[in-house]
């Protein structure tokens, strides 16, 4: 081969290594920018289930307090009833001072 043409051959290797050197860089760029971005859609990720997770605490909270709500009302219904009950056969004077006693505050 002439020496012509290994020079030639050697200027067109020394061009396909550095665009491969560009291409590699190029590359690594774009990796370090993918980690970014997934980084960032795993941070976005993790605030949406902290707000999902506080939105189901309150809804089980209201849901809970809802029932002791409930739960509150009727006991003081039943109360009630049995305090009008015992009014009734044990007179007046009795009822009120249990209404007075036990009535909540």
């Amino acid at each position: 081969m002439p020496p012509e043409d290994i020079n030639v051959l050697k200027n067109e290797l020394s061009n396909v290594v550095k665009w491969l050197e560009k291409i590699e860089v190029a590359l690594t760029k774009q990796r370090e920018e993918t980690r970014e971005e997934i980084k960032q859609i795993y941070e976005r990720l993790d605030h949406q289930r902290d707000a999902v997770n506080r939105q189901e605490c309150e809804r089980y909270r209201e849901k809970c307090c809802s029932r002791q709500e409930s739960r509150n009302e009727k006991q003081d219904d039943k109360i009630t009833t049995l305090m009008l009950q015992l009014a009734k056969w044990g007179g007046i004077g009795v009822g009120i001072g249990l209404v007075l006693k036990y009535w909540p505050q």
